[in-house]
């Protein structure tokens, strides 16, 4: 129906943040908020198009960045360590992958997992330590119209203060 949505994973380190989201690389088989939407959202499509009132084309994709340090990276870019262009509170230039199935969503997901900045703290021996916004964005064509819904899944890094973690840098 063309909405916009974004759904926040926030506590403090080892929290769960990021295994909740399925951002875990270490445990590929675990089925987070990103899964589960992905295989929602392509479950709904098939239902559609088999069915008499078959809104349109479908057409599905993803991008996925990180913030850290104030910058942000595309995680799904061959330059995942150069940073992209921000101004203000907005961002342009990151990679929006086309996917035909969750599956290969879940592969760039894994991709760009390899990409994040990871930092050991007092908290978590694995802290991602930075942001992560997984995005999937769905459009609807139709005879004379077009529709667009986006889908932020965001991963936030630990909300404690950087007393208990010991972090530096």
């Amino acid at each position: 129906n063309g909405y916009n949505n974004c759904i926040l994973a926030y506590g403090q380190s080892g929290a769960g943040k990021t295994f909740t989201m399925g951002l875990n690389e270490k445990d590929e088989k675990s089925l987070g908020l990103i899964s589960l939407s992905l295989d929602s959202i392509f479950h709904r499509i098939k239902e559609k198009s088999k069915s008499a009132t078959n809104d349109g084309e479908y057409s599905v994709s993803v991008s996925y960045i990180e913030i850290y340090n104030e910058k942000v990276y595309d995680l799904l870019s061959e330059k995942s360590s150069d940073s992209i262009h921000t101004k203000g509170t907005k961002y342009s230039g990151s990679t929006k992958v086309p996917i035909q199935n969750s599956s290969e969503a879940k592969q760039l997901l894994l991709k760009g997992n390899k990409n994040r900045h990871v930092r050991s703290t007092l908290m978590n021996a694995a802290s991602s330590r930075s942001h992560a916004m997984f995005t999937i964005m769905l459009t609807v064509k139709s005879d004379n119209s077009e529709r667009s819904s986006v889908l932020h899944l965001v991963d936030l890094a630990g909300s404690e203060g950087l007393r208990k973690t010991n972090h530096s840098g």
